[in-house]
Order: structure tokens, then C-alpha cells, then sequence
């Protein structure tokens, strides 16, 4: 095998690992977590954990910070993210139970893809974007409009300082339960930013999952012209 054929076999083996794929799922709310808290979430001993996370750490797919007596984990940066979810779109997806998948709504419905919005709820505020004419999109790269910029700008992001930041401004990125697009890149997540910091939305119990508040609900409709109560399913 040549270097050139490890470059994708190294990171796919490292991937190929029921305990590891649970570590890294679980961190692509692009939160930091302890390896206690990890071997919870994986179901494993602490040992276990911290054997499987030293491996991640020494691929770099992960990143390890030491803050007093605890060592935090996280995913290493946006460019390992995003593989991460191309890996989950191109995965097989089989039909789901009907109680599984009530159990599942909350996951379903909205939640975080590592920095950004997901689920149900970020494909209609993505569609809405384009369709109110604030970004064009070419299926691989998003471009804002004057409007968008407007629009934002109004919203309190400063568009000019996200521009110069060294990723992708904004690209369209297909959702792993919807198969169509929702938003990521640097305007994404300054977005979730906002609707974190201006309480349209809070964090659940479930990991990455969030749940739209009373404020919420009025500002996605006045914004953007999306009602999340006309998202959900019927019962």
C-alpha cells in the first residue's frame, strides 16, 4: 500500500470502530467533553475511553486541551467535521421503525451539525434564505446577495469580519436525515450563534439536539418566514 492509499484508509480505519464512531458522533456538537464523560456516552470504562481517544488525538481527528486536573476533547476543526459528515450522508439508511423514529423526532427535527443548524429545521430556514433571495447557490458554494448581507448585517452578524476568516464562508451541506441541503461555513455558524445567544433556541438533554423556545418560534417565523410548529409530523 502507498502513502498516497493510507491517506484514506488511516482516517476510515480509525473511523471503523463502534466505540470510536459513538466518541465522535458525540462531539460533532462542536462541544469539548471530558473522557469520563465520553466513556459514558460510548458505554465503555473510562480506560477504554481514554485508549480510543489517545488513538484519535494521534491521527488528528481530534484535539485534546488541558485545563487544570481535566483533559477536554474535541473534534479538530471544521475541515475534520465535514468529513465526518460526508461519511454519514454516503452511509446507508434504512427504513426506521415508527416508534423508533418518534423517539428520534427531537434529533430529527433540529439539532447541531458540529457549528451549525440541522435537521428538518435548518433546511427550511436554508430554503427560505435562497428563495428570499439573500444567498444564490451553485450546489457546492453559496454566495451572499447585497440583500443577504443587508439582511444580516441587520441581524447583528458582522458579515464583513466572517468574510475574512480562513474556511469557507458559506456552503450548502445536505442533511444526513433529509437529504437535502442545509447551510454551513462561518456565516452558518454565526447564525446558530445568534439564535443560541438571542434565545431562539436552547440545547436538550439528547445530545446536539435543540429545542426552539417560545421566542423562537416568533422570530424564525418573522425572519425568515419559517413556522416550526408546521415543520413537525403529524401525530
Amino acid at each position: 500500500m502507498t502513502k498516497l492509499d493510507a491517506r484514506i484508509s488511516f482516517p476510515a480505519a480509525m473511523l471503523a470502530d463502534q466505540t470510536r464512531e459513538t466518541i465522535v458522533m458525540s462531539l460533532m456538537d462542536g462541544c469539548a467533553y471530558t473522557s469520563k464523560e465520553l466513556a459514558f456516552r460510548a458505554r465503555v470504562t473510562p480506560q477504554t475511553a481514554s485508549f480510543h481517544l489517545k488513538k484519535m488525538v494521534d491521527a488528528q481527528l481530534l484535539l485534546c486541551h488541558c485545563q487544570g486536573r481535566h483533559a477536554y476533547y474535541r473534534i479538530n476543526g471544521p475541515d475534520v467535521a465535514a468529513a465526518i459528515e460526508a461519511l454519514v450522508r454516503i452511509a446507508p439508511t434504512p427504513g426506521m421503525p415508527p416508534h423508533l423514529k418518534r423517539a428520534q423526532e427531537p434529533f430529527l427535527f433540529a439539532r447541531r451539525c458540529y457549528d451549525h443548524l440541522a435537521g428538518r429545521l435548518g433546511v427550511a430556514v436554508a430554503a427560505r434564505v435562497e428563495a428570499l433571495e439573500l444567498i444564490t447557490s451553485s450546489g457546492i458554494e453559496c454566495t451572499l446577495t447585497d440583500k443577504g448581507a443587508a439582511f444580516f448585517d441587520r441581524m447583528g452578524l458582522d458579515v464583513a469580519a466572517l468574510r475574512k476568516r480562513r474556511r469557507s464562508f458559506l456552503r450548502p451541506c445536505i442533511d444526513c436525515t433529509e437529504r437535502k441541503p442545509h447551510l454551513a461555513g462561518v456565516l452558518a455558524a454565526a447564525m446558530l450563534d445568534h439564535f443560541n445567544d438571542d434565545g431562539w433556541v436552547v440545547s436538550a438533554e439528547m445530545p446536539r439536539v435543540l429545542l426552539v423556545t417560545e421566542r423562537g418560534r416568533r422570530m424564525f417565523a418573522r425572519s425568515f418566514g419559517v413556522a416550526p410548529a408546521q415543520l413537525r409530523p403529524a401525530a
